[in-house]
């Protein structure tokens, strides 16, 4: 019965969408508000009526109800209560539900927080298409409400791979970001069709903006820590499809939000700003294809899906009416200033959105290369990991670079004296590193470097952050230099990690020793464990350092019922120094087993350095109404000047 109402719900939702759109349409071309307010009130139907859709198939998934399909798919009856409400995500149906019922949330904040404005209400139609697209996609093709005919006694439970911590956090993080990018791109479109000249919508979307690339980038990090303490090869990121589609978008939107900031300030790289954010829309549209489509091999596709042409083709067809859009509007989206100097903020980011616009083009073209060399040759290429780290290194090193200088570069151009002042301090204590690390013996040029510019960005930051006023004052500026804080600590895990790593296959009997690093590591017994729904089989390991016992780690190997594979679930001793990565690879004889050992240096900074990255961004989000600084009203009376400039030149030119 349940499965009934909420598929029912969702044929009502899709009708919503049909009227409110109409309604909105009518609303906006003959200025009427009560038409736009009945469109409104649609909006707010659409989000209580998925919500309570979404909250059925809980209801289903809780109660283990094995006569709904999707839950006998992806439950059973000695599934734990945890794993068992994050298999609302596990498969295509509830995934896409999670979507929808994400972008419904966000809409519904939309409107309510700006409810009658023209602007808003544009972008709400915007939102409305995609929501009933979706809402199609999962009535017709993917829904989770569909029932069995006869109903089996047990569900085919959750893949073991899944049952971890991080399949509660990862996938709904990388969903906000995906749906939440929704919402800057439907306020581009409202700014297109309302013929708006100046940068209202970028002030209306940038928070959502910086809020989904939040999102999106947490659950990138999430991912790479998943990837990292239990697939069990003892590294985090593979260059997978899967992992690069979420990755590719993202760099897309770092771009945005730092050449939004351009047309904040200085009515600059408008047209550019509407492209930006196409790339970024279309792009987690895309990420979502490959995971669907099956078109390239990943450990993370699903099974081969029904959506993947549609998806395609949504694509397709919204970048064709995007792009007509843009060009009839090219007219109005031309810059109010120019580039005064390179040698600014301003020049920093536009090298900046190149930089990242190149990253992201090329893990683009990596991630297809298998598809474009099928199209042109016999047989399939895929481009290995050495292909984007080479490829990416040096525009990496160079980003981190321009991190440090536009810390510390102010708007418009500077004397070379004063940049030279601001730059001295963090210039001298980095070259004073370069030796250091060349006389203490490191010959790794890549390494030398990375370390370097890293040093140059945190003594960068350092300076700025100490001025703690400031950042009471100007959260937006101060967070931002947080998450550049967070990035040079990160370079330093990633090069770490990289660069230094060793690792050491070998076989110990019971009661045997072996030296890694700082380590000795001593095979002291076996440990057996059997609960209702698994057998594990752990080893116990000594660890020394130093001579002295510090711990046991016990990597071990899963066995599940519903499974005939064996999952392992490894150890780690993690240090800021280093994470000691043990992987029990499986029994040998009786009484010798085989290891897998790893030592991963400064891997610790990556993930703190992604902490403060996500703090610095919370913070950044972060509204402050009190008072207007002195900054936020000379923008104000800038603002004003460029408009007044602005429509002074359209007199002239007509």
């Amino acid at each position: 019965m349940l499965s009934e109402v909420g598929n029912i719900l969702l044929i009502l939702s899709g009708l919503v969408a049909v009227y409110s759109i109409i309604c909105y349409s009518i609303g906006l071309r003959k200025n009427r508000a009560d038409f736009t307010s009945s469109g409104l009130r649609g909006v707010v139907s659409i989000f209580f009526l998925i919500t309570v859709s979404s909250i059925i198939l809980f209801i289903l998934l809780i109660k283990k109800d094995f006569s709904n399909i999707y839950v006998a798919s992806y439950t059973s009856r000695d599934l734990p209560i945890y794993y068992t409400i994050s298999a609302f995500w596990a498969g295509q149906d509830g995934s896409l539900l999670l979507w929808l019922w994400t972008l419904s949330i966000f809409s519904f904040v939309v409107v309510l927080k700006k409810k009658l404005d023209s602007l808003t209400s544009y972008a709400s139609v915007v939102i409305l298409f995609i929501e009933l697209f979706l809402i199609i996609l999962i009535l017709f093709l993917s829904n989770p409400f569909k029932r069995f005919t006869s109903i089996p006694i047990d569900g085919f439970g959750l893949n073991p791979l899944l049952q971890n911590i991080y399949m509660i956090s990862h996938p709904p993080t990388i969903f906000i970001g995906y749906a939440g990018f929704t919402i800057p791109f439907a306020y581009a479109v409202a700014s297109l069709l309302k013929k708006d000249k100046y940068a209202k919508w970028i002030k209306e979307c940038r928070i959502w903006a910086v809020f989904s690339w939040f999102f999106l980038g947490l659950g990138i990090l999430l991912g790479a820590k998943w990837a990292y303490v239990v697939l069990g090869w003892g590294g985090y990121w593979t260059w997978d499809p899967v992992e690069n589609a979420a990755l590719i978008p993202w760099l897309f939107a770092t771009a945005f939000i730092h050449s939004t900031m351009m047309e904040e300030r200085r009515g600059m790289f408008k047209t550019w700003n509407k492209v930006l954010i196409l790339f970024v829309f279309e792009l987690c549209i895309f990420g979502t294809f490959i995971t669907r489509s099956n078109i390239l091999s990943s450990v993370h596709s699903f099974a081969e899906s029904n959506i993947g042409i549609y998806l395609l083709l949504f694509i397709i067809l919204s970048i064709i009416a995007y792009i007509i859009l843009l060009f009839l509007r090219l007219h109005l989206l031309r810059d109010e200033s120019r580039l005064e100097s390179l040698f600014s903020k301003e020049g920093f980011f536009v090298f900046n959105n190149f930089i990242l616009v190149a990253a992201a083009c090329i893990v683009l073209f990596g991630t297809l290369f298998p598809i474009i060399s099928g199209f042109f040759g016999k047989t399939k290429i895929s481009l290995g990991p050495s292909f984007f780290n080479q490829a990416l290194a040096p525009l990496a090193l160079a980003l981190l670079l321009l991190t440090g200088l536009c810390s510390i570069y102010p708007w418009k151009k500077v004397s070379a004296k004063i940049s030279f002042k601001k730059i001295a301090p963090p210039l001298i204590i980095s070259l004073i590193l370069l030796v250091t690390l060349i006389v203490r013996g490191m010959r790794n040029a890549g390494a030398i470097i990375a370390f370097t510019v890293s040093c140059f960005i945190i003594v960068s930051v350092l300076i700025e952050l100490g001025k703690i006023k400031g950042i009471l004052r100007n959260r937006r500026k101060y967070g931002g230099y947080i998450v550049h804080l967070g990035i040079a600590l990160m370079c330093i895990g990633i090069t770490g990690s990289s660069i230094f790593k060793t690792e050491k296959n070998t076989v110990l009997k019971m009661g045997e020793t072996i030296k890694m690093g700082r380590y000795n590591i001593q095979y002291k017994n076996v440990e057996e464990e059997e609960s209702e729904n698994r057998y594990k089989l752990s080893l116990i390991l000594d660890i020394k350092r130093d001579g002295r016992s510090i711990t046991e780690l016990k990597p071990a190997k899963l066995l599940y019922p519903n499974s005939e594979e064996t999952y392992t679930e490894i150890a780690v001793l993690s240090t800021w120094r280093e994470d000691l990565y043990i992987i029990f690879a499986g029994l040998t004889e009786k009484v010798s087993s085989s290891l897998q050992i790893h030592l991963n240096p400064l891997i610790f900074w990556l993930w703190f350095g992604g902490y403060l990255f996500f703090i610095g961004s919370i913070i950044a989000m972060i509204p402050h109404k009190k008072r207007k600084e002195i900054s936020e009203v000379d923008e104000e009376i800038e603002e004003l000047i460029r408009k007044e400039r602005y429509s002074k030149t359209r007199k002239k030119r007509k």
